[in-house]
């Protein structure tokens, strides 16, 4: 005999296959279609127009009924039930309309195997949380900038002065952290890619406010690099307009492609395309074999940090 243990899923649609149809049942057959109609949750039964209720673990069935089910003359049938019964695999009880079967601790497998399915279900949910909640700490490393001195500067003037004057600024936005950051990278990259100079930058926002037409436009720094209908950036059109002499960014006449970095060891170049501030250089390493190991925080990294030499465009070599 068999010690095997544990569980396998045997839905009630097995009773409307082919195999199912296939008459007369094994023994073995006819004790799986007894298990199959036993009601899992207490239920009401109309036989004969007589109500009955129908218990967890009960089937309520006539002895023709099994024997037509089976595929068994009755007298076959009676003889398995009460062989069944014997077994204590099952009780049976003759009513006045019906027989009524009871599956002997039905209770003991089906709870426990719900209690499995529970526990199953937490470790999965605990394991799901732990990696979304590893998600979102390395998704906070990858975006976790820092921004320089005048940048920050430049962020702080611009609400501080705002929400004085014109009350249209997130009043939080000194503690929302992600709505500080966004805006400090909208002036980085103003300076970094659109070449537009700090003291340019800090000027047209300064005016921006006290302006009656883009003291409305100018809400927060979120839109600057947006384009309008003149293809032209919001910030471009707001020098434009508050600067005494005008304003009008060159377009570009060639295409950067990234930055170039030296290494101080070997002299190894490279050119990136993400841009690294002088306090980020470090995260920039040579990557050549045999380099030699300096300006290293971390020893078992190949080469040395880069020094950031230019700009490449396209065309250049």
């Amino acid at each position: 005999m068999s010690n095997k243990i544990g569980w396998i899923s045997i839905h009630r649609k097995l009773q409307n296959n082919w195999l199912w149809q296939d008459k007369p049942f094994s023994q073995g057959q006819a004790w799986i279609d007894i298990l199959l109609e036993c009601n899992h949750e207490e239920r009401q039964v109309a036989i004969k127009n007589v109500i009955l209720t129908a218990n967890r673990g009960e089937s309520l069935n006539s002895l023709k009924t099994w024997s037509e089910r089976f595929g068994w003359n009755i007298s076959a049938t009676r003889r398995f039930l009460k062989k069944l019964q014997k077994a204590k695999n099952i009780d049976i009880a003759n009513e006045t309309v019906t027989t009524r079967i009871t599956i002997c601790n039905y209770d003991t497998y089906q709870i426990k195997r719900n209690a499995d399915e529970t526990q199953v279900k937490r470790k999965r949910n605990a394991s799901e949380t732990q990696v979304n909640t590893n998600n979102k700490i390395i998704s906070k490393q990858i975006n976790k900038k820092e921004y320089s001195d005048t940048i920050k500067k430049i962020v702080r003037d611009f609400y501080s002065t705002k929400i004085k004057k014109n009350k249209l600024v997130n009043p939080k936005w000194e503690t929302n952290h992600k709505f500080f950051a966004d805006s400090c990278d909208i002036i980085d990259k103003l300076h970094r890619i659109d070449d537009i100079p700090f003291d340019v930058i800090n000027e047209v926002l300064r005016r921006s406010i006290s302006d009656e037409f883009w003291q409305n436009q100018i809400i927060s720094l979120a839109g600057l690099r947006s384009k309008g209908k003149n293809k032209q950036m919001k910030f471009t059109n707001a020098a434009a307009s508050l600067l005494s002499g005008g304003y009008s960014q060159a377009p570009p006449q060639r295409k950067l492609l990234g930055y170039r970095y030296r290494c101080p060891a070997c002299e190894n170049e490279t050119v990136e395309r993400e841009y690294k501030r002088v306090e980020e250089y470090d995260a920039y390493t040579c990557k050549v074999e045999g380099c030699a190991k300096t300006q290293l925080v971390n020893k078992n990294m190949v080469g040395s940090t880069l020094l950031y030499i230019e700009k490449v465009y396209k065309d250049e070599s």
